[in-house]
């Protein structure tokens, strides 16, 4: 068995059916058809979950690979051209010596075990009201 590792989380229609039918699995059902329904129209069969990612890499850390830079993330003034992307000038390549942490240091979650991330979610769901 091999665990799919990617750099989003993508929850398809039937996990969503899947989730518990306590309150909050409802609530997350009826919250989620919208989004469902516009990424099906354009093109794509599941929905990227990008809301629970953060929290879920504090409480469940195995689930992603984080990568140290050494870079300064801020606001960019062309919100028309990086809307809603995080940049980061990675260009010093991958022979560059070892970063080695300062101030301005940023972990990068750059994958995700997508399959281990979604079985967390769906006990936690499954544990609430």
């Amino acid at each position: 068995y091999q665990r799919r590792v990617h750099g989003a989380i993508h929850m398809y229609p039937a996990y969503i059916n899947s989730l518990p039918n306590n309150k909050a699995g409802q609530f997350i059902k009826k919250i989620t058809q919208f989004y469902l329904n516009a990424y099906k129209n354009i093109g794509f069969p599941y929905m990227p979950v990008h809301d629970p990612s953060p929290i879920m890499s504090m409480v469940r850390p195995q689930h992603f690979n984080s990568t140290l830079y050494n870079v300064t993330v801020f606001v960019s003034q062309y919100p028309e051209i990086v809307n809603g992307i995080t940049v980061a000038d990675r260009r010093n390549g991958p022979d560059s010596p070892p970063v080695v942490p300062t101030k301005n240091s940023v972990y990068a979650l750059m994958k995700v075990d997508n399959d281990g991330f979604l079985q967390d979610y769906q006990h936690i769901i499954s544990n609430l009201p």
